[in-house]
């Protein structure tokens, strides 16, 4: 349970960078991420590590794992490429621009959508019964999370641009205009 307390916490110290950011307090923001990168990856380490798992099959496993590492890539690649780095996890203050193309498109936080599809992964792999415990709480703070992002946060970074967004793109749910959408600007016009 040491493992699910520590991935919960996880959530709560990553709160604390947007209002970090908003306030351009120097040289938190990079220890807040660095301290709720931390807690998730023990608590998620811990939670794999069930000493009674569910006997899954060696296919389900690997299945498990393959899926597990997909869906880890498509959350660095939607955190920390389309967006850049240094400016939303680095530098004091707010990202400059908004990011709405690529999966950005497909939804405004696919890696909600990405953490989620990582912890069934690594439930089918590892068989774990505390990651049953820890994947409904994990990604249900996820979405807080993201929820109060928008209702404190985004517009004041981003201003009217947000609002558009918004309006033009789902938050988690992937409609089939938002996955054409996003299909198109990663395929056809390449990421900007």
């Amino acid at each position: 349970m040491l493992g699910i307390a520590l991935g919960a916490a996880s959530f709560f110290v990553v709160f604390w960078v947007d209002v970090v950011s908003l306030n351009n307090m120097r040289h938190v923001k990079p220890f807040l991420w660095i301290a709720a990168s931390a807690l998730f990856a023990a608590g998620l380490v811990l939670a794999a590590r069930d000493p009674a798992p569910i006997p899954f099959p060696a296919g389900v496993a690997a299945a498990g794992w393959a899926l597990g590492g997909m869906f880890f890539l498509l959350l660095v690649y939607s955190l920390f490429i389309e967006i850049p780095f240094v400016s939303a996890y680095v530098r004091e203050g707010s990202p400059s621009a908004l990011v709405s193309r690529g999966t950005y498109a497909l939804c405004r936080h696919p890696g909600v959508l990405w953490l989620a599809g990582l912890l069934v992964a690594l439930f089918l792999a590892t068989g774990s019964r505390l990651l049953l415990i820890a994947i409904p709480l994990w990604v249900g703070l996820d979405a807080l999370w993201v929820a109060l992002q928008e209702k404190l946060y985004f517009v004041r970074m981003f201003g009217a641009e947000y609002e558009s967004y918004r309006r033009a793109v789902p938050m988690l749910v992937p409609t089939p205009r938002s996955i054409r959408e996003c299909v198109h600007t990663v395929f056809r016009r390449g990421i900007t």
